[in-house]
Order: structure tokens, then C-alpha cells, then sequence
């Protein structure tokens, strides 16, 4: 059964590389639920589930998705955060 999961923070390697995402399966904006590497992200986008971010200032809602196997924002969803945008988890 399909899901969908806000994305709401980044861990990142020492060269700045996201290794891992925060998700809510409740959509909380404060308090991520868990952790997933950027592979287990990949693998629950392949599996159907839904992964978004909300932009904060104006509320848009951007859907992920894979380009050339990296995780990016869908064209025409709203908003024009990446991952890049999103605080660190802790």
C-alpha cells in the first residue's frame, strides 16, 4: 500500500552530500519520524509511495522523484526547494 512521507530535514557526509533524509508519515514539519539513506528514499519512490517537501514561506508543495537516480523535486508541483534547502536533522 502506497504512502506518503514529508520530507523534512537532511544529514549530510563531511563533503556536504545528503546521506540520509528526515521523514514524517504524519506530516509533522517538526519532528521527523525516522531516517532513511538516499537509497532507501530511491527504493520507496520505486515502490510508490510519495516523498514531498513543503516550502515553508509559501506552503507549496513540491513531490520528489527520480532524475538520473538522484532524488529532485517533480517539474510543475510547486515550489523550487531541493534538498539542498532543507535544515539538518538533530
Amino acid at each position: 500500500m502506497a504512502a506518503e512521507y514529508r520530507i523534512i530535514c537532511v544529514c549530510r557526509r563531511a563533503d556536504g552530500h545528503v546521506r540520509q533524509i528526515g521523514y514524517s508519515a504524519r506530516g509533522s514539519d517538526v519532528m521527523y519520524d525516522d531516517l532513511w539513506t538516499v537509497q532507501q528514499a530511491r527504493e520507496a519512490i520505486e515502490r510508490g509511495h510519495v516523498l514531498y517537501m513543503l516550502d515553508p514561506a509559501t506552503g507549496e508543495r513540491s513531490e520528489l522523484e527520480l532524475q538520473d537516480g538522484e532524488l529532485r523535486p517533480s517539474p510543475g508541483h510547486g515550489g523550487d526547494k531541493t534538498l539542498d534547502d532543507l535544515p539538518p536533522c538533530g
